[in-house]
């Protein structure tokens, strides 16, 4: 399913980076998705975050607003 092959490259991406490192992951209309490393498995801090419901008007530069409030 999409949801497990997108589990697995968390997954694998995470196993390649140091403790405390984080992944954010955008899902579209349904928001984006935390994943940060605690220790060497992939039993960490996962936290799913809803994407707000209004009127759309233009989805032009959403991802790169979601990056830089996450790298701030």
């Amino acid at each position: 399913s999409h949801a497990s092959s997108a589990l697995d490259g968390v997954a694998m991406l995470l196993s390649r980076m140091p403790a405390g490192a984080a992944i954010v992951r955008k899902t579209g209309a349904d928001g984006a998705e935390l994943w940060r490393m605690t220790d060497s498995t992939l039993s960490g801090v996962h936290a799913a975050v809803p994407a707000l419901q209004g009127e759309l008007h233009d989805t032009v530069g959403a991802g790169d607003s979601l990056a830089a409030g996450v790298i701030t």
